[in-house]
Parts: C-alpha cells; structure tokens; sequence
C-alpha cells in the first residue's frame, strides 16, 4: 500500500484520502497472454479493501461539493451506500462496473444510481443478459445500449471494445448522442489497466472541457492503446504529454456521431 502511495504521489496524485486497517490488503493475480496481444485475466481476493464502513464513506465524502465527481468501481463493498449518499449530495457518480458487475437483475435502478456505467465488453454483455434479459451478442449496438440505459436507469453508457475502441451512448440536456469510437492501432503487450487509464483519461478531459464527449472519448483511447504497449498496471499510465504526442503521429479521425 505505501509503495502504491509513493508512486501515486511522485505522479502529483493525493493521497490524503487513503486510510488503512488491520485486515491483510486485497491482492490480485493477473495471468497475462504473451503470445496473444496482452490480454489477461485478472483473479481478486479482497482484504482490506471490502472493509470499508458507512462512517468511513461520509469522512471521506466530507468535503465534497455539489457537482464534484464520484468514481467508483466493485472491488470494495458498499458501493451501493456510497452511491446513494454522494447523490444525496449532489455529486455526479461514475460507476466503472470492473471486475464484474453486481448479480443484481432487477434492483440495479435502486441499488446503483449512478450518472454513467463504463464498463468493457463482458461486462457490458453480462449487464445485457442478466439485468436487461436481452442478447448479449448485441452488444455496442444503440438499440442495445438504450436497453442498458432504460433497465439500469443510468444516463449516460460507455462501452469499452479493445481493439474495436468503444461506443457510447450520452445525454446532453435533450439530445442524446451516439459515438462510435475507433481505436488507435498499436502492437499491445500488456492490456492489464487499459480500462483504468481510459476512464482516468476521459474523466479528467470531461471535467477540463465540458461537453467535448468525442475529445474526452478520443483521450481516452489513445491513452488506453499507448498504456497497452508497456508492461504493468500502474507503471504503464502515460503522461498527458505522451499522449497528445502519440495523438498527433497517429490518425483516428473516423469518429461516427449521431445525434437525436
């Protein structure tokens, strides 16, 4: 966990947030296809990291202002509570649905009242089967993300493809846009903490540049595709300037948008 923090603050990050317990930390095993351009599977053994109490939320929480973002994902318990209680406060909630989504089916509108689910390809495709009751092989389709939309009660869906990019379907005031988002192509090595970097990427240009959703997305699979060229999780984040340089060398102009 400190070796964590240290980098996290060598990279400009705070960390005064972070608090610790007498449980043994979570840890993960990440089986990695070498042969097979970087792709993994990821094994979770939570510690830690599932202790997290409602006490400990709202302190954390304390501080947060109308409009402020919450990003969360399933590797701690509770974020259902978490949800409910940043809504409360006026927060927008971001709801990342790795590893895997909850077994929910049909409370997921009153258990997870997120503003956006981003979630990769078998996640999105689990939410299709099992919370929407639909075929998971249409999967990136609008109509199926309207579906997800419609059953999660969420308003905005991003769907993470790999090497097919991603799709998203965001709302603006009445209008709803759909995006269908090339990748950047690369020889991958290592794709463990792509879907992190995307979020982080697309998140944080959402925030600078409000309203841009197809610079945000377009961030955001560049960062991915360049983070799949290194090996690691964390270590493999590339800097905003290796971004835009990567961006600038290499074309992904073919963005589709429509708009309703």
């Amino acid at each position: 966990m400190y070796a964590t923090m240290g980098l996290l603050a060598a990279m400009g990050l705070g960390c005064k947030l972070a608090s610790s317990n007498i449980k043994e930390s979570g840890h993960t095993v990440i089986q990695l296809q070498e042969h097979n351009g970087g792709e993994n599977a990821i094994l979770l053994h939570y510690g830690a990291n599932f202790h997290f109490t409602k006490e400990l939320i709202r302190d954390i929480l304390i501080d947060a202002k109308t409009g402020d973002y919450l990003l969360l994902q399933c590797e701690t318990n509770l974020i259902d509570y978490a949800m409910g209680y940043a809504k409360e406060m006026g927060m927008t909630v971001v709801f990342n649905t790795a590893p895997y989504p909850p077994h929910v089916g049909n409370e997921w509108k009153r258990q997870f009242p997120s503003d956006w689910i981003i979630a990769n390809r078998s996640e999105a495709e689990y939410i299709l089967q099992h919370v929407c009751k639909a075929d998971p092989r249409d999967i990136g389709t609008e109509a199926s993300m309207q579906e997800i939309l419609s059953a999660t009660g969420t308003k905005n869906l991003i769907v993470t493809l790999g090497s097919a990019g991603c799709r998203a379907l965001l709302k603006d005031g009445l209008d709803s846009h759909y995006f269908d988002v090339p990748a950047f192509t690369v020889t991958p090595v290592d794709t463990t903490g792509a879907g992190d970097v995307f979020i982080g990427y697309f998140l944080t240009t959402l925030i600078a540049k409000p309203g841009q959703f197809e610079e945000a997305l377009l961030m955001g699979n560049a960062a991915a595709a360049l983070a799949c060229t290194r090996k690691g999780a964390l270590c493999s984040t590339p800097t905003p300037e290796q971004v835009c340089s990567f961006r600038s060398k290499t074309d992904c102009s073919n963005v589709d948008h429509s708009k309703h």
